[in-house]
């Protein structure tokens, strides 16, 4: 795991990991064992190295031991592990964390102070062809492309519905978004060469 060393909102910490470590699927919980056996074998990997990611981070965070940590991400509409994902201590205590994938990497977040929180990565620089997409997505046409979709994601993440939930609605990029009447901070920085990382938090 590498530990982001970035000027982040306080509480908020972050790491990548390109590969699960050993022993990632005996964590599991039933639930996650669940949805990890009903996905491809590609979606299953992947699935795997994002909560191993969090569960690792989550432990270095609190200085609890990887396997006393229990994450739950239970979809509100169907109870499936697909919704937003929080972390549980063992005494009882809980963080908010998000997931965010690129490439053959996962990003995990955590925020020891329960925030909604949402995080989005991809490509600094976004093509025409991928520029064009996400103004039509968004229903306007943004100055930075990429920055304006990794602050929509974030924050339908941070919202908890996803991209259930029409991106139209998100308003604003630089610093801060707004949607249905809530209001996120958002900061975008430098991750990897050539790509970057949005985070949103609720105020």
């Amino acid at each position: 795991m590498t530990r982001m060393p970035l000027r982040l909102p306080r509480g908020v910490h972050v790491a990548s990991r390109e590969q699960p470590g050993g022993g990632a699927l005996a964590l599991l919980t039933t639930a996650e064992r669940a949805r990890f056996d009903d996905e491809t074998p590609e979606r299953a990997a992947r699935f795997l190295l994002g909560r191993f990611t969090l569960r690792e981070l989550a432990a270095e965070v609190s200085g609890e031991s990887i396997e006393s940590i229990v994450v739950s991400a239970a979809c509100p509409r169907c109870g499936r592990e697909h919704g937003r994902p929080r972390v549980e201590l063992p005494n009882g205590e809980r963080m908010t964390a998000s997931l965010s994938f690129h490439g053959g990497f996962a990003v995990a977040a955590v925020d020891t102070r329960s925030r909604d929180l949402g995080i989005d990565v991809s490509a600094a620089t976004l093509s025409h062809a991928e520029a064009a997409g996400v103004s039509t997505v968004l229903g306007r046409r943004p100055r930075d492309a990429g920055r304006a979709w990794r602050a929509a994601e974030a924050t339908l993440k941070a919202d908890g519905r996803g991209l259930d939930r029409d991106p139209t609605g998100v308003h604003g990029s630089l610093g801060g978004t707004r949607l249905d009447g809530r209001h996120y901070r958002v900061v975008d920085r430098a991750l990897r060469p050539g790509i970057r990382l949005a985070v949103a938090l609720a105020r």
